[in-house]
């Protein structure tokens, strides 16, 4: 059997706090290119809108409108994923940091 150094296991709290930390940006920028291109959409349509109402600003404008529902919950549903994630690799991390670090356990619990 092989035995762990202590030194590895802080390598490997350190590369769980990287996943999680890489996990987190990552679902912050899904929300934030939602946010953007939803952004995008709707000062298109606002442009549309602008030049009259009529069949073809109308027609454009629900187009684009009909884009934005789809985009919207495929960010949230990937940044939820994905916040999922990162909250079972922070539980991994304070497993591994508890039994590297037993008094850590009765300082946070």
């Amino acid at each position: 059997m092989i035995k762990i150094t202590k030194q590895e296991k802080q390598f490997m709290i350190q590369y769980y706090q990287a996943n999680r930390d890489f996990l987190n940006n990552i679902s912050l920028f899904y929300l934030s290119f939602g946010i953007s291109v939803t952004a995008i959409i709707l000062s298109i349509i606002a442009l549309f809108s602008s030049a009259g109402f009529n069949v073809i600003t109308t027609t454009i404008s629900i187009a684009l409108a009909i884009l934005i529902i789809p985009l919207l919950c495929w960010c949230g549903n990937e940044a939820k994923k994905n916040i999922t994630n990162a909250k079972k690799v922070n539980a991994q991390l304070q497993k591994k940091l508890f039994e590297l670090y037993p008094e850590y356990k009765n300082k946070y619990h």
